[in-house]
């Protein structure tokens, strides 16, 4: 019977965040200004309502900043994520057990620069983003993770997944999926090597 292990990218993966290598005063407003209040610029873009150039000119026009500054830092920090070499060999290796599933709440700019610059395809059966789906993996009570279930032909029952949010996992769970909470990066390299 097939396996499937569905791994989440920000805060599991990596903690590196759009826009870093701005210099700190930008970096803080450009967060507050996305990231802060409510977030449903944010939710949007991540849902494919917005491109990266558009999101970049509204992040531009709000704050009275560059729009050409902010998108060169914007796409180098893209193509520039950290993730330690070391996870991606452990995912390399539960290739050979698990359908391996990159299920990442992220925003066009992922597909289009880093999933390239990372060679991400490389380590992963199938790569599944929001901006792509349309769909956060909260939606509709976890509707992505049942589309993916029909998708690979392993049933949720035979999956696990590797998330920080809490919300993500009890949803996994009440599909009945396998949830590992991970607290970052190291924590996750632990449990994959567990597996």
């Amino acid at each position: 019977m097939k396996k499937a292990i569905y791994i989440d990218c920000d805060g599991t993966l990596t903690t590196d965040h759009l826009w870093r290598s701005l210099p700190e005063t930008d970096r803080i407003a450009v967060q507050k200004f996305l990231f802060g209040g409510d977030r449903v610029y944010m939710n949007n873009w991540m849902r494919g309502k917005y491109s990266s150039e558009e999101a970049n000119q509204y992040v531009a026009s709000g704050l009275g900043l560059s729009y050409e500054y902010l998108w060169d830092i914007f796409v180098e920090d893209c193509k520039n994520l950290y993730i330690d070499p070391k996870l991606l060999d452990e995912i390399k290796r539960l290739n050979k057990t698990y359908v391996t599933i990159l299920m990442s709440g992220n925003m066009d700019c992922f597909t289009r620069f880093t999933i390239p610059a990372l060679n991400l395809t490389k380590y992963f059966d199938h790569i599944s983003i929001s901006f792509d789906e349309g769909l956060h993996k909260t939606d509709n009570n976890g509707e992505l993770f049942s589309k993916w279930e029909t998708k690979t032909s392993v049933p949720l029952g035979n999956s696990l997944l590797l998330d920080d949010q809490q919300q993500v996992l009890d949803i996994f769970s009440d599909l009945g999926g396998k949830p590992l909470k991970t607290t970052g990066p190291v924590d996750s390299l632990e449990i994959l090597r567990s597996l």
